[in-house]
């Protein structure tokens, strides 16, 4: 009969292990979200760059002039 009882998982065990397996989930996707802010930021500050070099290029105002 102990050993019925012992492979029977309590609840607040389960629970404590969803919360935690929760709460794990969430930080992996917020560190993803964030790495994805990140890369998407430096690839548009690497676009204004670009835009800025070829319509402020110190060549072309030299043959402006």
């Amino acid at each position: 009969n102990q050993n019925k009882n012992e492979n029977v998982i309590k609840p607040d065990v389960i629970k404590a292990a969803k919360n935690a397996l929760t709460s794990e989930a969430r930080d992996a996707i917020n560190q993803f979200q964030n790495l994805q802010t990140r890369a998407m930021n430096s690839f548009n500050d690497d676009d204004d760059d670009d835009y800025y070099d070829e319509n402020h290029n110190s060549d072309d105002d030299e043959d402006a002039r």
